[in-house]
């Protein structure tokens, strides 16, 4: 699961994006209900700030909102300090990893 960085770093670059006129960016911002009428010129016209570019990587990443996405990891991966007695090879950054997908593994049992 990427980290909260990565989202930061792509949310800036969806800002980029809309500074440089790209016009990928209307079909990203189209992603949110609200915004589903403009058009892409009508979107290069319009202010992208930087919430707006957070709320539209966190429904990419399949959260409600920016909040929800930062919740949503810091509960996903709350044991990423501690690893656990008998596993001292995973790496912190791994264990968080695996804790995740050992739970969606048990859980469908």
């Amino acid at each position: 699961m990427p980290s909260i960085e990565t989202y930061r770093k792509q949310a800036k670059l969806l800002v980029r994006w809309h500074r440089e006129r790209n016009y990928s960016i209307g079909e990203k911002l189209r992603l949110l209900e609200r915004y589903r009428h403009l058009t892409d010129v009508e979107v290069l016209e319009m202010a992208m700030p930087l919430t707006l570019a957070q709320e539209i990587v966190a429904v990419e990443a399949g959260f409600r909102d920016w909040a929800a996405l930062k919740a949503g990891l810091a509960t996903s991966c709350s044991l990423r300090a501690s690893i656990p007695a008998g596993r001292p090879w995973l790496a912190p950054s791994r264990y968080c990893s695996y804790v995740t997908l050992r739970r969606q593994r048990f859980s469908t049992r």
